[in-house]
């Protein structure tokens, strides 16, 4: 904090110099400090192995920005580690440049992606550190409609050679476009283009196209929901060799709450997998989630991972059923069960998964959180997923949260 707040008074007098008369120039820095303490049994991996662990991992981010007129720059260092483990070296999670116009407003550098929440695009708030791209993101906001916009590109080096990596940074370039109407309902698009590992005049573009709905025009009701269909070409590494495949898939995420004294609802995640004969045939049916978040579908322990590897590209169902506690002076709770599916082969039912959160909050700048959950997997999550002589997996967690902001406004000459 005394050196996120020193940065500030450094940069004040440097400011001041190029406000012109009747100008500001405002000056906010945040902090972001998470410490997390876990207790599981087979938590975030497969049931093999249930011997209980315990330990306790933070995240911290100090970032500052600078506005002056219609221009913004920003940057955020974040750090994240285990307890006891070896020093990582903090990274630039954001840094970019923006600016608003009477047309709309570009924001161009290394910046986080979260849209709505995180099917696709995520920007990665539960791990030890956030996910960023470099990207140049175009928004623009009228009363009936709004538009979201974004290009990005990757290079290993100024050379430029074939550029591969592990998710979710594994495209070459990627294009986003969505737009909304009423703040209710639209569509998304976004075209991905892989780069052949050997060939680097040769690419795999890759089209998720589909509709979303937001909100109801009733305030017993919420919804969320979207849809997508995936086709094109997509591009898989193993080792130092590349394999492409026609793809064809879809997903579904959706979630219905009923607003009463104590909400309650229903939701449904769907990712479609491929058949036994596939990859022979050189066709993929395993819907990709882009660089969507790990955590929060399929219930917390994650048992099933962003690329669903767990279930060998056979897809996953989750029908879940949710209930909430209305918030009384901060603190609030919620429960959820999740009844887990994979999706081709024979579908059976892999397991039974049991949430409970509780969250307090003190002040606006600080959360305390208990999460707890169980997993009871069936006689098929032992025959399809992994061999294990355990059933039940469980896992408990208690964070302390603390964000800040401070603001400080430079008055004009």
């Amino acid at each position: 904090m005394r050196k996120t707040l020193l940065l500030t008074f450094l940069f004040a007098p440097l400011c001041s110099l190029w406000a012109q008369e009747g100008d500001s120039i405002s000056i906010a820095a945040s902090l972001f400090y998470r410490a997390r303490g876990e207790f599981h049994a087979a938590y975030h991996q497969p049931l093999g192995d249930l011997t209980p662990a315990l330990f306790i991992s933070q995240r911290t981010e100090a970032g500052l920005s600078l506005r002056y007129k219609q221009a913004t720059c920003y940057f955020n260092i974040q750090d994240g580690r285990v307890w006891g483990a070896r020093a990582v070296t903090p990274s630039l999670l954001e840094g970019w440049f923006d600016y608003k116009t009477p047309f709309g407003e570009l924001r161009l550098g290394r910046q986080t992606i979260q849209i709505t929440d995180g099917w696709l695009f995520m920007a990665g708030r539960y791990g030890k550190t956030g996910l960023s791209h470099d990207a140049l993101r175009y928004t623009l906001t009228r009363p009936k409609f709004d538009l979201l916009a974004y290009g990005m590109a990757n290079a290993s080096s100024e050379k430029d050679p074939p550029y591969q990596r592990d998710k979710p940074h594994n495209y070459k370039y990627m294009g986003v476009l969505r737009a909304r109407l009423l703040q209710s309902f639209g569509f998304m698009g976004v075209v991905d283009v892989a780069q052949d590992l050997k060939q680097a005049k040769r690419h795999y573009p890759r089209l998720t196209a589909g509709l979303f709905v937001e909100k109801l025009p009733t305030e017993l009701l919420s919804l969320k929901a979207e849809a997508y269909y995936q086709t094109g070409e997509a591009y898989q590494v193993k080792k130092d060799d590349g394999t492409s495949f026609a793809v064809s898939a879809f997903s579904l995420h959706s979630k219905l709450l009923v607003r009463t004294k104590f909400p309650f609802g229903v939701g449904v995640d769907w990712v479609s997998g491929d058949e036994e004969d596939d990859a022979a045939n050189g066709k993929q049916h395993h819907f990709d989630r882009l660089s969507g978040s790990g955590h929060g579908f399929f219930g917390w322990m994650d048992y099933f991972s962003l690329s669903l590897s767990e279930v060998q590209g056979r897809g996953l169902r989750d029908y879940s059923v949710w209930l909430y506690t209305p918030r009384v002076k901060g603190h609030a709770a919620e429960c959820a069960l999740h009844t887990l599916q994979q999706d081709k082969g024979k579908s059976p039912i892999l397991g039974y998964e049991f949430d409970v959160k509780y969250s307090f909050t003190p002040t606006k700048d600080m959360r305390l959180e208990a999460v707890c959950g169980a997993f009871y997997a069936t006689p098929a999550y032992k025959e399809q997923v992994v061999p294990t002589e355990g059933k039940t997996g469980y896992f408990v967690t208690f964070c302390m949260q603390y964000a800040p902001r401070f603001l400080h406004t430079l008055p004009s000459h």
